[in-house]
């Protein structure tokens, strides 16, 4: 089976302006094609990891410190977007998690400092 990888901008899931039908069709574009590719669905942290990015800076936080809190902001996104699409029950925090459970769909969030989820 092929593998396939999509990326989501954080602010794809959080904007006030992407109505509920966006998930519904992309749930549907998922079942449709999870047949033919494994998809590994990854989604980045939008507008609350830049803001937790900015407000560590200020303090004087280590990159790899901000990196962190952009990962984690992305793991929740993650979540959601799991749970809705019923997906994977664990976020996997490394490649070789995500690689592992061979199902139709994983979704993650980033997992390495120094490394954007685009």
């Amino acid at each position: 089976m092929n593998s396939c990888v999509l990326s989501y901008g954080g602010s794809v899931l959080l904007s006030k302006k992407t109505p509920l039908s966006f998930f519904k069709n992309l749930k549907e574009l998922l079942e449709k094609y999870t047949a033919t590719c494994q998809f590994y669905l990854v989604i980045g942290g939008g507008k609350p990891a830049r803001e937790y990015i900015q407000k560590g800076r200020s303090l004087g936080l280590s990159e790899t410190d901000l990196d962190e809190l952009g990962i984690g902001i992305t793991q929740i996104n993650a979540q959601l977007l799991s749970k809705y699409l019923q997906a994977n029950t664990r976020i996997p925090k490394t490649i070789e998690e995500a690689t592992k459970k061979k199902q139709p769909l994983m979704i993650m969030g980033g997992i390495n400092p120094g490394h954007r989820t685009d």
